[in-house]
């Protein structure tokens, strides 16, 4: 007896630990999908020479000075197989050679501008790593991100790339998509850009229209504070500008006590619609304080707008999904934007420019800005609401 039982226990550990080597190789196949990689990235820009290598999806390049991109080079670490592999389409010279292992793709000393990228993910690395990419492009700012071998950049257009971001992300579900800005091609041609409108040549050919809000006070501060950075040998672009500047160079994101709610504190005044009054009576904080939120910042800078002669609105939207105001103008058709707030915030980033958030098309708005400001929402037929349902507000009419 005790000899079948030592028998039937052999049995068992023997089934047990033939199980084991059953498991074992899945288990190492489903670790094998969670060893870490990190992708390493710098580039060569003009005025600058290499910057330091970044990596994960941090920007490479500076944005806002106007210098091209003239070589990059990746790398990657991890234990995995396989490697990073990348070429770039380079002025004068059309693609390059895929390179890998962090050498040189692009020119350097040849004053020539890489207009395009490829980048894509071989072996173990592949089976387990989307590698997503994406570009800055001059006159589009932030393109829509590509992946694994799929061009980014622009074609045709003769327009420099400025700054390149590269992330790895898990094929399991386990690492976070990017999320696009307004634009979500990751390449583009020359037609992209010819629907662009001058718009400093639009704005001065603007039929002017100058308004005011018929509030005795706050008409008196407007007319001091362009008095203050106006003349009338200034273009209406000049003068939009130097009224946009105002409101950045002398305010601050806080809470106002003058007028900063959505409701309506004076008495002596009625206006025709809600929304007229509720403009009017949000720029106060900021033309009087110089402080405010989102709608204060917009307010301030449709009451100027207005009083220099070009119809501004007020519109609603979500800014990375947070609820946001800023300021539209139509131009040949079309829908232009400014937003004085998030312009003032752009201020504390040195390679930023205020100009990324002045009269900008929904193509581009967000996309010359500060991460995590590139995805501005609005709901287009709110557009119509405010200038037909919510009030004859071109008008200023007052009761």
């Amino acid at each position: 007896m005790k000899v079948k039982r030592f028998i039937a226990r052999l049995l068992v550990l023997g089934m047990i630990l033939s199980a084991f080597s059953v498991i074992t190789p899945e288990l190492d196949s489903k670790a094998a999908t969670v060893v870490p990689a990190t992708v390493n990235y710098k580039v060569h820009q003009q005025g600058y020479g290499w910057l330091p290598f970044v990596a994960n999806g941090k920007s490479s390049g500076n944005i806002g000075v106007g210098k091209r991109l003239e070589a990059i080079k990746i790398s990657f670490t991890s234990k995995l197989t396989g490697n990073i592999k990348y070429r770039a389409y380079v002025q004068k010279k059309g693609w390059t050679a895929w390179a890998q292992n962090g050498a040189l793709a692009g020119t350097t000393g040849e004053k020539l501008r890489i207009e395009a990228i490829q980048i894509k993910v071989t072996g173990q690395l592949a089976a387990t790593y989307d590698v997503y990419y994406r570009v800055y492009v001059d006159g589009a700012g932030w393109l829509g991100w590509a992946k694994n071998g799929e061009k980014a950049g622009s074609g045709g257009a003769s327009k420099r790339m400025e700054c390149m971001q590269v992330k790895l992300v898990r094929k399991d579900g386990g690492g976070k998509i990017p999320v696009n800005g307004a634009i979500k091609e990751a390449y583009v041609d020359k037609n992209f850009f010819s629907n662009e409108i001058n718009i400093e040549e639009a704005l001065n050919a603007y039929p002017l229209n100058p308004m005011i809000t018929h509030d005795e006070v706050l008409d008196a501060r407007v007319k001091e504070i362009l008095n203050e950075v106006t003349t009338d040998k200034m273009t209406t672009y000049e003068k939009l500008f130097a009224a946009y500047s105002w409101i950045i160079d002398n305010s601050e994101y806080g809470e106002g006590t003058q007028y900063s709610s959505y409701s309506w504190n004076n008495s002596k005044m009625n206006y025709f619609t809600n929304y007229d009054a509720m403009v009017v009576n949000a720029s106060y904080s900021i033309l009087f304080e110089g402080k405010g939120s989102c709608h204060n910042y917009a307010a301030a800078f449709v009451i100027l707008a207005r009083a220099i002669g070009v119809d501004a609105y007020w519109i609603d939207g979500s800014v990375t999904y947070n609820e946001h105001k800023w300021v539209y103008v139509m131009l040949n058709g079309k829908p232009y934007f400014t937003d004085p707030q998030i312009g003032d915030s752009c201020e504390r980033y040195p390679v930023m420019d205020r100009k990324y958030f002045f009269f900008k098309s929904k193509e581009k708005l967000g996309n010359e800005g500060i991460e995590g400001y590139e995805s501005y929402y609005y709901d287009e037929s709110k557009i119509d609401e405010y200038i037909g349902k919510f009030g004859s507000f071109a008008a200023w009419q007052v009761l």
